[in-house]
């Protein structure tokens, strides 16, 4: 790591100016530009108040999210085996499924938003999941639809979060949170697979559940900040504007 450059915007939100205009310098020099005095001197001009650069942006909601979804995507993953007709099968389709969901969350994010994207991907996820929980015996075509189309959202959920959570933390603490909101995601998964043990008991336990995660994780998400097109937040101050 001792040739990879420290980032300009972190060394820039903890006043570390010198230091950001030296590697600045050095990448021009590199690639043959020449800075203008103009440029070097807004460089030494900014400032960022230390009270506003550190802080708490947020409680635990975003990695709640993390958690939530985490949860569901691989609770949906093991539970299809337990669906009717060829557990190999379902298997198999569940995991092609993730490709239109991944391209669905690349196409949402940019047109849509990343907000309004990952709610209706988890709320996607939670109404066919508990649809696909009342499906009466017999239909097993229609419980595979369903559930497959649940783990659509919930892939879409999946890929958004990540971006999304990137996001919404400054940038004096980014790195800090998005590990936080990946170990947390870590948590979900782990107990993901005791959620089909339900189903020993009610079998329409664990769609229900996923169903009612996706939900409340969808609600939470509703209260968080748009973010595209909009310049990365450097301090917890400018998180607080958006």
């Amino acid at each position: 790591m001792k040739f990879v450059p420290e980032s300009v915007r972190w060394l820039l939100a903890k006043r570390h100016n010198e230091k950001a205009k030296g590697i600045i310098k050095n990448a021009a020099l590199i690639n043959g530009v020449t800075l203008s005095t103009t440029l070097l001197e807004k460089v030494d001009n900014i400032n960022v108040d230390s009270d506003t650069a550190n802080g708490n942006p947020t409680g635990p909601e975003k990695p709640t999210l993390g958690a939530a979804n985490a949860f569901v995507y691989y609770g949906l993953s093991i539970n299809s085996t337990s669906l009717g007709g060829n557990k190999y099968l379902n298997f198999a389709l569940v995991c092609l499924v993730e490709i239109p969901g991944y391209t669905m969350a690349w196409v949402c994010m940019n047109r849509m938003g990343r907000r309004r994207s990952l709610c209706a991907s988890l709320f996607l996820c939670s109404a066919t999941c508990v649809a696909a929980a009342f499906v009466p015996q017999g239909m097993n075509w229609a419980e595979v639809l369903l559930f497959l189309v649940g783990k659509l959202g919930i892939t879409s959920s999946f890929g958004i979060v990540y971006v999304y959570t990137a996001e919404l933390y400054p940038t004096v603490m980014r790195s800090a949170g998005v590990g936080a909101s990946s170990t947390m995601a870590r948590v979900g998964a782990m107990v993901a697979p005791f959620a089909p043990l339900l189903g020993m008991h009610i079998k329409a336990l664990p769609l229900l559940l996923f169903g009612a995660v996706a939900l409340l994780a969808g609600l939470l998400a509703l209260f968080f900040p748009e973010t595209l097109g909009k310049k990365l937040p450097d301090t917890v101050d400018e998180i607080k504007k958006l």
